[in-house]
């Protein structure tokens, strides 16, 4: 009698052990599927390259988006945001329009954000060339060109004569967010 009793309870610890098992192996199972499947940014690749930056100011079709002083301004065309030209996809979603902030940013898409302040992080269908808190100072300008023909056009945004709010120093930072037609490549300048 005591023999089945040990038995038992033998046989019923492994089963819970094979539950317990089970469970690990389902939870192992779905947080790894769902690292998978949020991992967009690994499918972009990223490299550097050097280049020469060439100005979109006084260009033909350059359209200019802020020609004034100011610190955490978003410029989004009153709401509707700027026509980028062409669709442009971007983590798994196709986009027409942008809106950019002083900051040195661009966010794509109707949902745009009304807050230059909250962290880049928490943004969605963002891409920054800077990451950092910039003002556009006196004399400072955000534009922005659409060029060339299907199915290669370039849209690119250009920030002139911005400053980092703790360098001091006035004007310095000249830098491009461009985006490709069909190659759906980002290149910051």
């Amino acid at each position: 009698m005591n023999h089945n009793y040990i038995h038992k309870t033998a046989k019923k610890n492994y089963s819970f052990f094979s539950s317990t098992m089970k469970f690990m192996l389902f939870t192992a199972l779905m947080t790894f599927l769902s690292f998978h499947l949020s991992a967009t940014v690994s499918s972009y690749s990223f490299f550097q390259t050097t280049g020469t930056f060439t100005t979109i100011v006084g260009q033909q079709g350059a359209v200019s988006i802020a020609a004034t002083a100011g610190d955490n301004n978003i410029y989004n065309n009153s709401g509707a945001g700027y026509p980028i030209g062409f669709t442009f996809k971007y983590n798994g979603n196709n986009f027409t329009t942008f809106s950019c902030v002083d900051d040195g940013y661009i966010q794509l898409g109707s949902s745009l954000n009304t807050d230059p302040t909250i962290p880049l992080s928490s943004l969605s269908n963002c891409i920054s060339a800077m990451g950092c808190n910039l003002y556009n100072v006196s004399g400072g300008r955000i534009d922005y060109l659409l060029s060339g023909t299907a199915p290669g056009r370039i849209l690119t945004i250009q920030w002139s004569g911005m400053s980092m709010k703790t360098d001091g120093l006035a004007g310095h930072l000249n830098f491009q967010i461009q985006l490709f037609e069909s190659s759906n490549m980002v290149q910051i300048v």
